[in-house]
């Protein structure tokens, strides 16, 4: 017994055959042999296609913890310390301290760095060394441009929309960082007037990001999700951004 599939296909090539043979006797398609319109389609013209590149830099430090995290945290404590054996004093008893470099005798107890850094204190955006504890996304300003952007570029013709996001990263920072990108499909696009705009998301693994002199940008900041409506203006943008960018 024909499959269903099989029955499908042998009556569509059946139907082109009986429609390439009135053509053929006639000379010209006649009602009967033409396609319904609903296989007829209106192949649209050429649009603009952008890759856009989302570089970030991942969090360098644990972020505070939350109010009820602390709660849960002492609350473990107490828990355990009711069921803790008592070590000898001895064991217990701190008799070690480490040498830090700068200390006066040079010997000192170890102090850890800061959770804010002096780029924090500066408020200086174009530092890698400021929101240690949050993911930070490259935004760039094209001169006498008004609006900040990601590093982006025109699509050209026989390259995949992955290739078109590294060659515009690749022509907006210097040479050097050492980048990876998350996977070969965009996280998402944006419809413009001007055409579309798809985002690849890249994280800066080593390094710094300096913007080359050929570049077409002029200017840069890393800034973190919160920052990213002060210069972010389009609401599509928007709208993406904050259901595809991490916390």
């Amino acid at each position: 017994m024909m499959q269903p599939a099989a029955r499908i296909l042998l009556q569509a090539a059946r139907r082109t055959i009986n429609s390439s043979a009135c053509s053929s006797a006639w000379g010209l398609e006649s009602a009967s042999c033409q396609l319904p319109k609903t296989f007829v389609t209106a192949v649209p013209a050429a649009e603009r296609l952008v890759g856009a590149c989302v570089l970030e830099r991942l969090p360098v430090i644990m972020p505070e913890a939350s109010e009820w995290e602390t709660e849960y945290l002492t609350w473990q404590h107490k828990m355990h310390s009711r069921e803790k054996k008592e070590l000898p004093e001895e064991f217990t008893t701190e008799k070690m301290v480490i040498e830090q470099e700068g200390s006066e005798g040079g010997v000192g107890r170890w102090q850890p760095a800061p959770r804010e850094t002096e780029a924090d204190i500066a408020m200086d955006t174009r530092s890698l060394r400021r929101k240690l504890d949050q993911r930070l996304f490259l935004l760039v300003k094209g001169k006498g441009a008004s609006s900040w952007q990601f590093p982006q570029t025109e699509h050209t013709a026989g390259e995949t929309m992955r290739q078109t996001a590294e060659r515009a990263l690749q022509e907006t920072i210097q040479e050097g960082p050492q980048t990876y990108f998350v996977g070969n499909a965009p996280m998402g696009h944006v419809d413009h007037s001007s055409g579309k705009a798809f985002y690849h998301k890249a994280q800066l693994i080593k390094g710094e990001a300096a913007l080359k002199q050929s570049a077409r940008a002029v200017e840069y900041v890393w800034v973190s999700k919160q920052e990213m409506p002060q210069y972010i203006q389009d609401e599509a943008t928007q709208t993406l951004l904050s259901q595809m960018l991490g916390n």
